[in-house]
């Protein structure tokens, strides 16, 4: 998929592009394909005629390059975000280990042998008789 930024605008008349948008892109594409004459008048104006049948074409045409823009710029801005979700993670995981380096102090670990110094004795709780 090709990033597209241009629409091409289908020169059209005003009222027969207020004609397509009613009944959208979908149903239009559908009546260009179509064997048969659709039901309503002004689909079926544009499936007998062809001068019509090529502006509908052309107005498609202009659809899809509104669509394809609408992803690209969803695309960018994805990407955009995820980068910008990167750049921040790097430089947190890098202050952490910057912060977390700088307060430790060097300390020798903890011996489990027992202290040189006895504990002091517990006083006497017992109830007198």
């Amino acid at each position: 998929m090709a990033v597209r930024f241009r629409v091409r605008r289908a020169k059209i008349n005003p009222i027969f592009r207020q004609h397509l948008e009613q009944f959208g892109a979908p149903v239009v594409a559908a009546v260009l394909a179509a064997g048969s004459a659709p039901r309503h008048e002004n689909l079926a104006r544009i499936h007998n005629n062809s001068d019509l049948a090529e502006s509908a074409a052309k107005w498609l045409t202009e659809q899809y390059d509104r669509d394809e823009r609408k992803e690209s710029w969803s695309i960018i801005m994805e990407a955009a975000i995820t980068v910008f979700v990167l750049v921040e993670m790097t430089i947190s995981i890098v202050e952490f280990r910057d912060r977390s380096s700088s307060s430790r102090p060097a300390q020798q670990p903890p011996s489990l042998s027992r202290p040189s110094s006895p504990a002091p004795p517990l006083p006497d709780r017992s109830v007198p008789p």
